[in-house]
């Protein structure tokens, strides 16, 4: 029988991404454009990169996501590579490169992730860090060969998802109290993507701000399991376009508004949808299933932002992204 999640008596877990940039590398260690491609290859090993824990509370790592972004052989006539990832006493996991190549791909055929889920968990404790190296990285930019299109806009992220967890003395109201009820539901929300990633979409004028968005919670406490994300336009491979249909990056918030990221994370990695618009046939869901689930009481709002992942090159009229918010609405009867 599978038993319901359950965080040690005391304290309580909050879902959290912590978001690595691996961008700046490309100032620091000597690379290569790929003739004719969408990646930019780091022709060095990086060594000793890390992430430090935020918050002064403990980090339980469950998974490592490369988004966009490939470290380790893309092809057979590679050199081996891969990443190395380290314990909290620095101590590595596993005895040489772990490899983390597609394991799913976006509808252009492209890298789009390989999801290393971390079993057992690897506890971090407060004030550390997650250290690591990686060998063979190529970064990806959207469908656009950076030395030819100036504006090519940067995709790739490393992903470390887990939990905080802190300590925490009453009772954990996400479990369902004697005297509730709940029953499922659905807050829906429709969003025209059609600003830039940079300033009137050219790199020279800067990042363009991100956009909050609000869904209110009205009637009843809502307890958010999962997150679909939906794209009324697919077109890929046409001229013009972003063919990665990934045009747009999230960032929730809980009711208190904290952060439940380090940074704005791509769209796949925050989406469960699957066989669906955003992805297409054949292609696998992200994470956007809350372990342990998110609860927004009544009359709070699921907030969130949204940072453009467009170019000026793209879709002139934006794309229209609908976010579905699947949970459960909960209220007392007695």
């Amino acid at each position: 029988m599978i038993q319901p999640y359950r965080t040690p008596a005391g304290f309580r877990d909050t879902p959290f991404i912590y978001v690595y940039d691996p961008f700046p590398l490309l100032g620091a260690y000597p690379s290569t454009v790929e003739p004719g491609n969408i990646y930019q290859m780091i022709t060095a090993p990086v060594q000793n990169q890390s992430v430090p824990l935020q918050f002064g509370e403990t980090f339980l790592l469950r998974r490592v996501d490369p988004s966009f972004m490939v470290i380790g052989p893309k092809q057979i006539t590679d050199e081996p590579g891969g990443m190395r990832l380290r314990g909290a006493q620095n101590r590595d996991r596993g005895s040489g490169w772990r490899p983390l190549t597609a394991t799913d791909t976006d509808p252009t055929g492209e890298i789009m992730n390989c999801s290393w889920t971390i079993a057992p968990e690897e506890v971090y404790p407060v004030r550390s860090q997650m250290n690591f190296d990686m060998k063979l990285v190529r970064l990806r930019y959207n469908a656009r060969v950076p030395t030819i299109e100036p504006d090519s806009v940067p995709i790739s992220q490393l992903l470390f998802q887990g939990v905080r967890r802190y300590p925490y003395a009453t009772v954990d109201n996400r479990l369902l109290q004697e005297g509730w009820e709940e029953r499922p539901y659905i807050y829906s929300i429709d969003i025209l993507v059609d600003w830039f990633y940079y300033n009137g979409g050219l790199a020279a004028n800067g990042l363009s701000a991100l956009r909050r968005f609000s869904v209110p919670i009205v009637d009843f406490d809502f307890l958010l399991l999962d997150i679909r994300i939906l794209n009324d336009f697919i077109a890929a491979g046409v001229e013009g376009v972003n063919e990665t249909l990934e045009c747009a990056r999230m960032q929730l918030y809980d009711y208190a508004l904290q952060p439940l990221s380090s940074a704005p994370v791509n769209l796949h990695a925050m989406n469960s949808a699957d066989n669906t618009g955003l992805l297409g046939v054949g292609f696998t869901a992200g994470a956007g299933a809350k372990c342990p689930p998110v609860l927004y009481p009544n009359r709070s709002a699921i907030q969130f932002d949204l940072q453009s992942m467009l170019q000026a090159l793209d879709a002139p009229t934006g794309q229209t992204l609908t976010f579905q918010f699947i949970g459960r609405r909960r209220w007392k009867t007695k």
